[in-house]
């Protein structure tokens, strides 16, 4: 689980894409857009707190700043890229205050076909190329997907999860988010899990576990310390949460290391 991918957050030219096997991705965010094609399977994208299913041949447009999480019920094979605005500058200038209720769309045949032998490959195409690409890409987006003008919606996602990055290791609740930044907590809560289907303390002992789990890898740490320094209250709870999220304790997790 990764709230901000930094790497996909950077400044020109910045372009990643990768194959994924069963994709399985925690709610994310970066600054970056992120090109999704459903290669085989079944992959459930879920854009700030709806899912979308994307089938084989289903491609999806996630804007930069939007939250989003991956998940695979049964099998899956997709093609993600990632790609900063400067690829796709008039584009990115057209669509910077829009949003899509619908990011899932389907190519047209001559653009697919053209899409699968640029993008949808091992190596990375030219730079012309590939803009070329994306802009393709995008135009079928935008043929295919209505969109709405957005009104600051998703702020206040974005300053729970800033405050729960930089004090998750401390006693925090929703009430305390509330009241810092002048929320009415009722309103808060029912917002918080309508994007994530969750409520704020499952997410903070997802986030705390995960940050655990990175320890656990790169560190000799007792997992007592490791418990108490990741925001765990007690080692009981610690391996319960743990165990729900990866399927094993965490001596087990570390055992297999």
């Amino acid at each position: 689980m990764i709230i901000h991918q930094g790497h996909n957050s950077l400044g020109n030219h910045n372009y990643n894409a990768f194959f994924y096997e069963n994709c399985e991705w925690f709610y994310h965010f970066h600054k970056n857009y992120e090109l999704v094609c459903a290669v085989s399977g079944e992959v459930i994208l879920t854009l700030n707190g709806t899912d979308f299913t994307m089938t084989e041949g289903d491609w999806a447009l996630v804007f930069p700043n939007e939250f989003h999480a991956y998940r695979t019920p049964v099998s899956s094979y997709v093609w993600i890229g990632v790609f900063s605005a400067d690829f796709v500058g008039e584009f990115d200038t057209a669509v910077r205050s829009k949003r899509t209720k619908n990011p899932v769309f389907r190519c047209d045949d001559e653009i697919l076909a053209y899409l699968s032998d640029v993008l949808i490959i091992e190596d990375q195409p030219d730079l012309y190329t590939l803009k070329s690409a994306l802009y393709a890409a995008c135009g079928q987006f935008m043929k295919k997907v209505s969109l709405y003008d957005a009104h600051k919606e998703t702020s206040f996602i974005h300053e729970i999860i800033s405050y729960m990055e930089e004090n998750y290791q401390s006693e925090i609740t929703l009430r305390d988010i509330a009241k810092l930044y002048g929320y009415e907590y009722h309103y808060l809560s029912r917002q918080f899990h309508r994007f994530f289907n969750m409520n704020f303390r499952s997410l903070l002992n997802i986030y705390r576990a995960d940050c655990a789990r990175d320890r656990l890898i790169h560190t000799g740490d007792e997992i007592t310390d490791i418990a108490h320094s990741s925001g765990f209250a007690s080692l009981r709870t610690f391996n319960r949460v743990f165990l729900a999220q990866t399927g094993m304790t965490p001596s087990e997790f570390r055992n297999r290391l």
